[in-house]
């Protein structure tokens, strides 16, 4: 009997000392971190040096950098500091790279971009070029990235005119748009394309009409212009100029929609405001008619993005992405006035926002999935635009980098 109650306190004794020793263990395990204090850098077209500070209770090393960087100390030595080197780009163009740093299971990343001082860039420039479009005036005007400084989206918008009975246009209006880097002399492109030549502001379709009418499918005429630059009117359409710094660039066109009669018979007055600025461009169109006008659609809001940045597309009433497949169809149709794009390969989103004064809480908005682009429209159907009514369309478009 004592030898049974002797072998039950060791027991015990062995128990508690194992229970103490599993609770001293978890008591004194300390959570492993990495912390970095700089994960992007900006540095002159000149050999610029940096010091990051790191605090970390885990071993490191560097396992890749670009040629043109080079980085002290390149695994753990006890060292609390990253001495960076970005040499000298003696060609002055930007570039970009990641610093990648493994620790045990994990890949850390800084991200260096080289170029001019992006402080001293403007949001917005402007050339302008007297007869860059078959003989008549083209303005590009580049807004900068809010993401990344020497990205831009350089707008295109050009004086059209075919006064032949099949088109008969002539107008201003946004034809394209692309990207662009900036090296504080020029504008490189990077082959990727913003938004796709068609129409991105507006258009609509009678009851008795096989073709659109407005912008891109023609059918208008202007009557009156004006061009602001930081709402100064530009009085001198004869000089050429490039690269002008602004804030934001904007026209004012009073155009005339016309019947697709042998006369041309007009049928409303359509004035548009386009303001490119803050990474992005704001359109409002305004209609007022002359005749009634009846109408199959009336696209109030449309973008021709392209599938550079349409890959995905999300909306508050989706749980989920869509992926666009480019099969021609109708996607993400739905009563809403607002639509988020984007693509992880090109690194390009784009916020899509619009208002209209009538109809604005039951209009529809979707996706023409095509091999061109991811086209954005938001339309009213089966309306009537009566003689002296008024109606605005207003449509805000933000591009952005990601990262």
């Amino acid at each position: 009997m004592k030898i049974a109650k002797h072998i039950f306190l060791i027991s015990i004794n062995v128990f508690m000392l194992l229970l103490i020793s599993s609770c001293s263990e978890e008591d004194t395990e300390i959570e492993s971190y990495f912390e970095i204090t700089e994960t992007q850098l900006y540095a002159p077209p000149e050999e610029t040096e940096f010091n990051i500070d790191i605090s970390t209770n885990v071993n490191w090393k560097i396992v890749s950098t670009p040629d043109w960087i080079q980085v002290m100390p390149e695994v753990d030595y006890n060292i609390n500091k990253l001495q960076i080197t970005v040499f000298e780009n003696e060609g002055y163009s930007s570039r970009e790279g990641k610093i990648k740093i493994k620790t045990t299971g994990t890949v850390f990343e800084i991200e260096i971009r080289q170029g001019t001082f992006y402080e001293d860039f403007r949001k917005c420039y402007v050339t302008f070029e007297a007869s860059g479009y078959q003989g008549n005036s083209v303005f590009t005007v580049y807004t900068q990235s809010d993401a990344k400084p020497d990205y831009y989206w350089g707008f295109t918008i050009r004086h059209e005119q075919n006064l032949s009975d099949e088109v008969y246009s002539d107008q201003y209006r946004i034809s394209s748009c692309e990207e662009f880097m900036y090296n504080g002399y020029e504008m490189i492109p990077t082959e990727t394309t913003i938004l796709h030549i068609g129409e991105s502001e507006f258009a609509y379709k009678k009851d008795d009409a096989s073709y659109f009418t407005g912008g891109f499918h023609g059918n208008e005429t202007l009557e009156e212009i004006n061009f602001f630059i930081d709402n100064d009117l530009i009085t001198n359409l004869s000089s050429e100029f490039t690269m002008r710094p602004c804030e934001e660039f904007s026209y004012l066109q009073k155009s005339i929609m016309h019947k697709n009669d042998i006369s041309h018979t007009e049928e409303a007055t359509h004035i548009k405001r386009t303001t490119i600025k803050d990474g992005g461009y704001n359109t409002k169109n305004t209609l007022i008619g002359i005749e009634t006008v009846s109408m199959n659609i009336c696209y109030g809001s449309i973008v021709s993005v392209s599938i550079d940045v349409g890959e995905k597309g999300y909306t508050d009433n989706f749980n989920e992405s869509i992926t666009f497949n480019q099969n021609g169809n109708r996607k993400m149709e739905e009563v809403n006035d607002i639509m988020f794009l984007w693509s992880n390969d090109s690194q390009l989103s784009t916020k899509i926002k619009s208002v209209f004064s009538i109809h604005n809480n039951s209009s529809k908005q979707y996706i023409w999935d095509t091999q061109y682009y991811s086209k954005y429209y938001r339309y009213i159907q089966n309306v009537d635009l009566g003689i002296g009514e008024v109606w605005n369309f207003e449509t805000k478009v933000i591009f952005n980098k990601m990262r």
